[in-house]
């Protein structure tokens, strides 16, 4: 597997060359560690990163690469080899301009690597020289309206590729949609649309994408806070579509727990320092694990009593150990398959 790790090396947030890291999927082993022949400050070489057998693409979307560091932004992405680690191509697209971010997105299927730009675009290479073979924009937008931010996210499995817009607004504000591509000649052979029967602005529909053969799944991280899963739903010969109801992933809102909401091995803290929303604590965390460490947690006192009531009064009290999901949590943000 690979990670990213996009500020290696630097001062600030916007000095960081940046670095890669490929690790053993069985034992976590490190194997080795990516950085680009060329690599400079500001490119922020492995905020993306994708790998499909021996082949490892990294993104680099703050690369200068025709004009000055920090500035420029063009952008680019290169191709490393899983297995030994050494950098095989470095790709540009041939069109490319400062600004563009070319590398914001990648993906790869076998011997095809996508990549997509801020700016409007995306990108087909060959994994095996680095050569170009096509570049995708959609056919009702503008190459280069931001706001629709088509190519900033991007998938691919086998002939066929998905890139989002989540800002599209075609069908509401800030909706967005997803397109579908031919891999072989880079024809456009569909576009899907958030169907909105709620009226909801700025679903984003698109922010992120992933496709496995037949299965697709496309983020809503807007206010639709949702990901959509479909099936064969862009098999279709149609330029758009518009599905009637997909599947949605969606998170559920939940009302603020109280003290009866407290399990086994928890106690109330009664809105102590370290309540942050929720008043329940972990017997585990109380300091010597015993009742003098209730004493010293700096809790009210109904909180103290509580915890030595429910921790320590008797010596089969139950430990147990909470995972803790945040409400502001945004689900969509990002997917694979």
């Amino acid at each position: 597997m690979v990670v990213g790790a996009s500020d290696y090396q630097g001062r600030s947030f916007n000095e960081g060359f940046g670095s890669a890291y490929i690790f053993s999927a069985s034992t976590g082993t490190q194997l080795h560690k990516l950085v680009p022949e060329d690599g400079a400050s500001c490119d922020w070489f492995g905020r993306v990163s994708a790998i499909d057998g021996d082949t490892v693409v990294i993104g680099a979307d703050q690369d200068a690469d025709s004009g000055p560091d920090c500035v420029d932004r063009m952008g680019s992405a290169y191709i490393f080899s899983a297995s030994t680690g050494t950098q095989l191509h470095k790709l540009v697209p041939e069109d490319g301009a400062p600004g563009d971010q070319f590398g914001y997105s990648v993906a790869i299927s076998g011997n095809i690597v996508v990549v997509g730009t801020y700016s409007e675009s995306a990108y087909i290479f060959s994994a095996l020289d680095g050569t170009q073979l096509h570049k995708l924009v959609p056919e009702d937008g503008a190459p280069y309206d931001t706001f629709g931010s088509f190519g900033r996210s991007v998938a691919i499995s086998g002939n066929t590729v998905v890139v989002g817009a989540k800002w599209d607004d075609i069908n509401g504000s800030g909706n967005g949609s997803v397109y579908k591509f031919s891999a072989s000649n880079g024809t456009q052979l569909a576009k899907v649309v958030h169907n909105n029967d709620d009226d909801i602005r700025y679903t984003l529909f698109g922010s992120s994408v992933a496709i496995s053969n037949s299965n697709t799944v496309v983020g809503s991280d807007g206010d639709t806070n949702s990901a959509y899963v479909f099936s064969d739903w862009l098999d279709s010969s149609d330029v758009r579509i518009a599905p009637s109801e997909p599947v949605a992933v969606e998170t559920k809102t939940t009302t603020s727990p109280t003290c009866d909401d407290c399990k086994d091995g928890e106690f109330c803290n009664y809105d102590g320092p370290s309540g942050f929303g929720s008043p329940c604590e972990l017997c585990s965390d109380v300091e010597a694990n015993s009742p003098r460490g209730c004493d010293t947690m700096n809790l009210p006192d109904k909180g103290a009593e509580d915890c030595k009531q429910r921790c320590f009064a008797s010596s089969s009290s139950s430990k147990s150990i909470a995972f803790l999901m945040s409400s502001a949590a945004v689900l969509g943000w990002s997917i694979i398959l």
